[in-house]
């Protein structure tokens, strides 16, 4: 899948989850008014974020999606991870803003929630899973963070949707408290899907490395390449979407140097091919039972 289509792809359910979430916002918001809901009120600001990161994700996805250039030799990826952190602390805010507002109406509630509020609410839960389940399909498929992340966030408001059900309902057998109180749970969830989102894009802005696992599937394909001796010093780090690798090889000492440069191009054309997301990669071809080549200890030191 090449960077337009897959831009594409992103682009069309993001806009399809703008429309829904726009539609979506109105109703429970107009819903939790007329329906006396402390609870459905919050739920609705929350999709109201759903509607601002989905305009955050179309711009990181179009700007991600932009050719390398000489400013930008590794693309630029990570525009896409900024996006998802942005979003990732999005959900932070307005989740700990719900919290205080919903601890505010608990101490002491004032209304009972109507039937409009209930139905609003079934109403929300059925939309916002639809929506989660066919956006992290996408993002999944893509492999884009930022549609995963917002795909979550449809999921939290889902899990919002469900809060609010259970607070409506309490509330309208005589327990009050349990409105704004659900809207306290709503804002636990909320928080706890940004934190997550926000520290993995933070993750990648510092280069962590990229699991063992993989490391050691990189190693493996490596060394199934006739001639490797040796591979060792293998790093890897996400570039949004992409994956960077830097590794050594060994070869025969008396190996020529165009024999050497053909190995290390099969070394980087396997990785490519073998693994989706591998971008660019970088071979050091050393010599084997050298005292440069053979001393592997000082070389991973």
């Amino acid at each position: 899948m090449d960077k337009e289509e897959r831009y594409q792809k992103g682009r069309r359910v993001t806009i399809l989850a703008l429309i829904i979430n726009i539609l979506l916002t109105v109703f429970k918001l107009f819903a939790g008014i007329l329906g006396k809901s402390h609870v459905l009120i919050a739920d609705a600001i929350h999709s109201l974020s759903d509607f601002i990161t989905d305009f955050i994700v179309l711009a990181g996805l179009k700007f991600s999606s932009k050719p390398k250039d000489e400013r930008h030799p590794y693309g630029h990826g990570k525009i896409e991870t900024v996006t998802t952190g942005i979003i990732g602390m999005g959900l932070i805010i307005i989740g700990l803003k719900i919290a205080y507002d919903g601890v505010l109406a608990s101490i002491n509630p004032m209304t009972i929630p109507t039937s409009l509020a209930l139905f609003a609410a079934i109403i929300s839960i059925i939309v916002k899973e639809g929506i989660y389940r066919y956006t992290l399909f996408i993002g999944k498929g893509i492999n884009s963070p930022s549609i995963i992340a917002n795909a979550w966030h449809h999921r939290s408001d889902a899990l919002s949707s469900i809060a609010a059900l259970i607070g409506i309902s309490g509330a309208q057998m005589g327990l009050a408290f349990l409105d704004p109180l659900a809207a306290v749970f709503v804002a636990i969830l909320i928080v706890k899907v940004g934190g997550e989102i926000t520290l993995n894009s933070f993750k990648e802005l510092i280069e962590t490395s990229v699991d063992e696992e993989l490391i050691k599937e990189f190693e493996s394909t490596v060394l199934s390449i006739s001639d490797v001796k040796e591979a060792h010093k293998i790093k890897a780090r996400n570039v949004g979407t992409s994956i960077i690798i830097e590794l050594h090889i060994e070869v025969d000492e008396d190996m020529t140097v165009k024999k050497g440069h053909d190995i290390a191009k099969e070394v980087e054309y396997t990785l490519k091919t073998q693994f989706q997301n591998v971008e660019s990669v970088t071979v050091h071809v050393c010599p084997a039972k050298t005292l440069y080549g053979a001393s592997k200890e000082k070389l991973k030191n």
